[in-house]
């Protein structure tokens, strides 16, 4: 009895530790339906040069493997980002247990300001004008952060030395099935830029798009009527200036 115990114990303890150290930099996760490789890129945004470190988890048997440059776009169109996000929040969300979005939420407060931000690179069949497949999934968070800065031999007080967050922590067979529904649910919209459709492009999820959608699309609606209410009151005001 004390030896089955015993296993038990043993068994536990590695399926936690395994938990706990899914994604690590620089190597390829297997699993029942899905094969990761996890690598770290900086993104670049021109003019400006380097942005900040990102951890990409990417599924070695996508559709299309090949790799891509994404291109700087200068101009972004209104609300189109806004509306992907909010479809990829609830996608996610659908994904997760009400004890996993309450852990989310909670990994998010504790790492401020980086908190667990999530997104995607996106790859579109332009000719069908539909999501082909997601080319990689970005992560970015406190570890992340300070993983860049110590390999670039420069620490703060107060680094993290181990992961202690949800999404580098997250099972792939998940993240895969999420992968999968993002592309069958996922709707462009009518008006996407041809830009949009020819080369790969990203788009992050706010947290609370995740935590609370409903809660996330009221709110931007209201924003939404708030800013339109000022437009109209600025034009109007401009016309009577003009008379």
């Amino acid at each position: 009895m004390k030896q089955i115990l015993l296993s038990l114990a043993v068994l536990f303890a590695t399926s936690v530790a395994n938990a706990q150290d899914v994604f690590k930099l620089g190597t390829t996760v297997k699993e029942k339906h899905v094969t990761y490789e996890v690598k770290h890129i900086v993104t670049l945004y021109k003019p400006k040069g380097p942005s900040y470190p990102q951890w990409i988890v990417r599924n070695v048997h996508n559709v299309d493997t090949v790799q891509k440059e994404i291109p700087y776009r200068g101009v972004v169109k209104r609300g189109f980002f806004e509306d992907l996000s909010m479809q990829i929040g609830i996608i996610l969300h659908d994904h997760l247990s009400e004890a996993e979005v309450a852990e989310l939420n909670e990994k998010e407060r504790k790492n401020k300001p980086f908190g667990e931000n999530a997104g995607v690179v996106l790859r579109v069949d332009s000719t069908k004008r539909k999501v082909l497949q997601v080319t990689c999934f970005l992560f970015y968070n406190h570890y992340v952060a300070a993983r860049d800065r110590a390999a670039r031999g420069w620490q703060r007080e107060g680094d993290p030395v181990a992961y202690d967050g949800f999404w580098l922590n997250f099972d792939p067979d998940r993240l895969y099935a999420i992968e999968k529904d993002i592309v069958k649910r996922l709707v462009l919209p009518e008006d996407t830029p041809e830009m949009y459709l020819n080369d790969d492009f990203e788009v992050y999820v706010c947290p609370d798009q995740i935590l609370d959608p409903e809660k996330a699309k009221a709110k931007k609606e209201a924003e939404e009527a708030e800013q339109k209410a000022s437009r109209e009151y600025w034009q109007k005001r401009n016309q009577m200036y003009k008379l």
